[in-house]
């Protein structure tokens, strides 16, 4: 049985990884690459394998899954759930982890990232409570 991480918990995880590397720190990849990567050393290098990696992915995992630089967070997490990883993601955890990992590709620090994030979060968490259901509004 896996362990669900939730919205909270998810901001919360991003905010972690945001302060260990700064707010000011923009990722290096390519703009748009939508993938979830490891530094050549085993390492995480974007913002969503961070958080993976501060769950206990390992680099030799996400290699085997065929996840590194192929894949983006929403598929990614999927490969690992389904590989047995003990963690799964609520539908709001994972609006949070996708909008951080597209603000990060569109070369936005990973403090504009974590702020994009937890808005939408916001937003999300508010139209499930007003509508019965969830809506992501599309991030500007």
């Amino acid at each position: 049985m896996s362990e669900l991480i939730g919205t909270a918990q998810a901001l919360e995880l991003l905010d972690k990884v945001v302060q260990a590397k700064g707010a000011d720190y923009v990722y290096p990849g390519q703009p748009g690459d939508l993938c979830f990567n490891f530094e050549t050393d085993g390492a995480p290098s974007c913002i969503v394998g961070h958080v993976l990696a501060d769950l206990g992915l390992t680099y030799e995992r996400a290699s085997r899954l065929k996840v590194v630089g192929s894949s983006g967070a929403h598929d990614t997490v999927q490969y690992l759930v389904a590989d047995g990883f003990p963690y799964t993601f609520s539908v709001g955890a994972m609006c949070a982890l996708y909008v951080a990992q597209t603000v990060q590709d569109q070369r936005e620090s990973w403090g504009a990232a974590l702020d994009a994030a937890r808005k939408a979060s916001a937003d999300y968490l508010h139209n499930e409570q007003y509508y019965g259901r969830p809506y992501v509004k599309p991030i500007d």
